[in-house]
Parts: C-alpha cells; sequence; structure tokens
C-alpha cells in the first residue's frame, strides 16, 4: 500500500506543477498553453489511475482487517459459550468483552498449538486457568 500511495502523492505533484506552470505562461501563445493544457489532461489522468489504485489498495487492506477481526470473533464466541454455562454473572455485553479479552490472553498463552483443535486449546486454557 505503502507504494501506491507513494506513486500516487509523486503523480499529483507533477499535476501541480503542470498545473502552475499552465497558470504562470501568460506570455505564451495559445498554442502553447494547449499544449500546456494536454500535459495536465495527461497528468490529471495519470493522477486518476493513481488515486483508484490506492484506494483499490485500502478496500483491501480494511477488507482484510475486517476478514481477521472477524476470523477471531469465532473463538471469542466459543470462550464465550464456554463461559455462560459455569458463569452466568454477566449479561451479553459483559460475556462477549471478558470472552474478547480471555481469547487475546489464550493466542499469547502456551495452549495456543497447531497439534489439536482451536476448540480443544481454548478448553484446556479456560480449564487451566480454573474458568469451568
Amino acid at each position: 500500500m505503502k507504494q501506491e500511495m507513494k506513486a500516487m502523492l509523486a503523480a499529483y505533484g507533477e499535476y501541480v506543477k503542470c498545473v502552475e506552470a499552465f497558470g504562470e505562461a501568460v506570455d505564451y501563445s495559445v498554442r502553447e498553453k494547449l499544449i500546456a493544457f494536454s500535459i495536465i489532461e495527461d497528468m490529471t489522468a495519470d493522477l486518476g489511475d493513481h488515486l483508484a489504485a490506492a484506494h483499490s489498495e485500502i478496500k483491501k487492506v480494511e477488507r482484510e482487517e475486517c476478514a481477521a477481526k472477524y476470523a477471531d470473533a469465532y473463538g471469542v464466541f466459543m470462550i464465550a459459550d464456554r463461559l455462560q454455562y459455569f458463569d452466568c454473572d454477566y449479561d451479553l455485553d459483559e460475556l462477549w468483552a471478558r470472552a474478547s479479552v480471555l481469547y487475546f490472553e489464550f493466542l499469547d498463552s502456551e495452549f495456543n498449538v497447531d497439534s489439536k483443535s482451536e476448540m480443544d486449546c481454548i478448553g484446556e486454557f479456560l480449564e487451566s486457568n480454573d474458568l469451568l
């Protein structure tokens, strides 16, 4: 994404230079001004392409971040589901908040291994912390 943003900013800088040159070209003939305007149109098209590429990259990153956020939601759900049977003092919002904190603790724990299912790992994590 950084490359697309740099390219967009560089194209914008070139566009601004051309516009400034065109605006300052009061002594030029009409033909020269039209040539300069053609360059500005080309630069505008390039800038539009760079803006579209940067926008597309930003949307892609946002989708990936959203997908990552919701991928974690399943783990939070599993913890909340297990907690609701053993600790019913929470309302749903508090239960979800507690489960979210526990899920991120689980992710950094030694119980988060690839050799077992996430559900089994979460169960062991909750049991070891006396939460079940």
